[in-house]
């Protein structure tokens, strides 16, 4: 069951939420990724605001993904080979931003489910394409419990 809020009110929780996430300058923790095909990787990851982020997957896969504040790149250890994009291009950018808003017509939804987490779901069609990002969070605490990135592809 999801709890209806006024707008008003959801509004000022994702603000809320995004000036506790905006006071956050670093984090690091494990992580566990689910593909499209429910295939699951994991690993540790690090973040520095404003801009910069890692992924370090375990395992064989020698598979890194860094952002320096300017670009995110893919990089294969094993294969060596690498894929880069520039960071203003994607959805990691809502969150790697020096302030982060969730605000105007990138917010698509805020969901409160009235008891444990409220959910926030981020696009800019006319900067990201399809692709967006939606973070979970604690209600009480505030902390950044998932997110989930999707691509054009879906």
């Amino acid at each position: 069951m999801t709890l209806r809020l006024p707008f008003r009110t959801r509004i000022s929780d994702a603000a809320t939420i995004a000036n506790h996430f905006s006071a956050i300058k670093s984090m690091s923790g494990d992580f566990v990724q689910s593909g499209p095909r429910e295939e699951k990787s994991g690993g540790r990851f690090f973040l520095q605001c404003p801009g910069k982020l890692r992924f370090d997957y375990a395992g064989k896969s020698g598979i890194s993904l860094i952002a320096d504040g300017k670009s995110v790149e893919i990089y294969n250890e094993r294969l060596k080979t690498s894929h880069l994009d520039s960071l203003s291009k994607t959805p990691l950018k809502l969150l790697l931003d020096d302030k982060v808003e969730f605000s105007g017509s990138r917010l698509k939804s805020v969901k409160d489910d009235g008891a444990q987490v409220v959910t926030i779901k981020l696009a800019d069609k006319s900067v990201f394409g399809n692709s967006n990002i939606t973070m979970v969070f604690d209600r009480k605490s505030l902390d950044l419990r998932r997110w989930s990135l999707t691509d054009e592809r879906g």
